[in-house]
């Protein structure tokens, strides 16, 4: 909800609401640290994705797919599927680096960057 203060009065409006809906028509969703997006293309690589949802230049971020529960990192040419009806999920930070490491047999991802950290866990999914 946005808080507009007009005049001395306190307005509350939900201009995000257009967007996402017209987001939602799309005929294939993904989230990028929460932000829903839509898209009409099945395919598309990670510097698209990345362009789309504002993170630019494209190589200046990391790009994380949560996929049951784990995270696998997407380059800017590696191309991901959509599939309708299912709403990808990513994660992104500012990196130019990705470690990669195993916990239990599952692959994890993380950065070196310290301000990595103020993002949302991969734990939480």
């Amino acid at each position: 909800m946005t808080t507009v203060v007009h005049l001395g009065l306190e307005v509350k409006s939900r201009p995000e609401w257009s967007t996402v809906m017209a987001k939602r028509h799309e005929k294939y969703q993904f989230t990028v640290d929460g932000a829903l997006q839509g898209t009409s293309d099945k395919i598309m690589d990670g510097g698209q994705i990345r362009e789309a949802t504002g993170k630019v230049p494209a190589s200046d971020f990391v790009l994380i797919q949560i996929v049951e529960s784990s995270g696998r990192s997407i380059s800017l040419e590696d191309q991901v599927k959509f599939v309708e009806g299912e709403t990808a999920v990513f994660l992104s930070f500012r990196s130019d680096r990705v470690f990669t490491f195993t916990v239990n047999e599952r692959l994890g991802v993380g950065s070196g960057n310290d301000r990595s950290r103020r993002h949302p866990p991969l734990r939480r999914y």
